[in-house]
């Protein structure tokens, strides 16, 4: 048999007789662009999740918003001090909800960790705002993050979704201090 007139095995690409044919070509040549199409397209994500994550970072970080964390850490109380903060937690978490932020990337980042937290310390405030204003989904994709993040965390610690919580609130003098810093 000659080099022309082979069929090379272990490979999806065929020649006869030396000339590469349309019909052996298009099979092959549709999946290699199907594979860079897709990995192409993982990769946008990726990096669009990354962006966002650094343009949240940026912002949580902002002078307007530490003050608001100030602010809040002087009043938990205060439905104002408070609503400045889970605003700029729900738009952040309304990221995660739409798709633009994985879990994983998000369980890695703080967001997840500082969502819980003012999600657990706020609830009162929430649930007074959900009241006064007569709207049962508000702060609704920041309470369904905390949630994800509370389960989440149980399975990796093995302790109960309560037990979590619990010592969040154990933990919450010294979160309040460090955000009034």
């Amino acid at each position: 048999m000659s080099l022309g007139s082979s069929y090379l095995l272990g490979e999806w690409i065929f020649a006869y007789g030396g000339k590469w044919g349309i019909g052996e070509l298009g099979p092959f040549a549709a999946i290699i662009t199907a594979l860079v199409i897709l990995s192409q397209g993982e990769f946008l994500g990726t990096q669009l999740q990354t962006q966002t994550l650094l343009d949240i970072t940026r912002q949580w970080n902002s002078e307007t918003v530490v003050a608001q964390r100030k602010a809040w850490a002087k009043a938990t109380s205060d439905e104002d001090a408070t609503e400045d903060v889970l605003l700029f937690l729900e738009d952040a978490a309304s990221f995660w909800r739409m798709g633009v932020l994985q879990d994983e990337p998000l369980w890695h980042h703080s967001l997840g960790w500082y969502t819980t937290k003012y999600y657990l310390f706020g609830r009162k405030v929430i649930l007074r705002l959900r009241t006064r204003h007569s709207d049962e989904t508000l702060y609704e994709n920041l309470e369904l993050l905390a949630l994800f993040y509370i389960r989440r965390e149980s399975k990796r610690r093995k302790k109960s979704a309560m037990a979590v919580i619990l010592e969040s609130f154990r933990e919450r003098t010294a979160f309040i201090e460090q955000e009034s810093r």
